[in-house]
């Protein structure tokens, strides 16, 4: 089911097969965009090598990089798999199973617009809580016990790498939301 490509484990299944793993309850999954950016960025920076190479930490071909990269080393992944068709099936999965996402990072006014968005293509979800990427450091612990008291089922967080994973990484351990994603 993966492919080793360096020293990480990329998932090599179709979108179908990695949506089954996420969707199984009580499970806790960190998924990785892999593209060669973020995987790179990994051997800078301890935190994020040590988390790619956990049980929990799903890292997903998304870019044709790794996908050229699964051919040089003579075991291909099935399909690119983009982070946002991802992030698309599980907020469809959450509308129609109730459960709650929680949203973080851009601008103000660009998570206002996807939170928009959001309620406009699935009516009623359940939005448990939002806020911008825009922070001072001492807010973090604010934001995280936010998100720790509202306890989503999926945590989308969009700030960049490497920051993006080191909150998700802070936070892992402190919540029981079953999906969080950069």
């Amino acid at each position: 089911m993966y492919t080793k490509i360096l020293d990480f484990k990329v998932f090599n299944g179709s979108k179908d097969e990695l949506m089954k793993i996420l969707l199984s309850e009580g499970n806790k999954y960190h998924i990785v965009s892999g593209n060669p950016e973020v995987l790179s960025t990994a051997y800078i920076n301890p935190k994020l090598l040590k988390n790619f190479k956990e049980d929990n930490t799903i890292i997903i071909p998304d870019g044709i990089g790794v996908k050229i990269a699964s051919h040089m080393v003579k075991a291909p992944v099935k399909e690119k798999i983009a982070g946002i068709e991802i992030m698309q099936e599980i907020t469809a999965y959450c509308f129609n199973n109730n459960k709650s996402i929680y949203l973080l990072g851009g601008k103000e006014e660009v998570i206002h617009s996807l939170k928009e968005k959001l309620l406009k293509d699935y009516p009623g979800i359940n939005i448990s809580g939002n806020h911008n990427g825009y922070y001072d450091k001492d807010e973090e612990k604010y934001i995280m016990d936010d998100i720790i008291s509202k306890q989503p089922f999926a945590l989308f967080v969009a700030m960049g790498c490497p920051r993006q994973e080191e909150f998700i990484i802070d936070i892992m351990d402190k919540i029981h939301t079953g999906i969080m994603m950069g």
